[in-house]
């Protein structure tokens, strides 16, 4: 299965109980855009598509600890 789909699936059923989880911490963001990060240079996901690509994987490593989505990246 294609990265992306797994990633937009994802992120349908994270928006799907997003009413029904907390905000999660700042620290814990910061440490899942990092591993995502890492998960991109390994995937080699390109400059265009970076910004999307890590909002849909920290979404999904988000939901996976029972956090709400994010609606954008956090500034640097």
């Amino acid at each position: 299965m294609n990265i992306k789909t797994l990633l937009l699936a994802s992120l349908i059923a994270v928006q799907a109980n997003a009413n029904e989880t907390e905000k999660a911490p700042k620290d814990l963001i910061s440490e899942v855009i990092g591993y995502c990060k890492d998960m991109a240079a390994d995937e080699q996901i390109g400059s265009a598509l970076l910004s999307a690509w890590l909002l849909e994987c920290v979404n999904a490593e988000l939901e996976a600890e029972g956090y709400a989505p994010i609606q954008k990246l956090p500034k640097k």
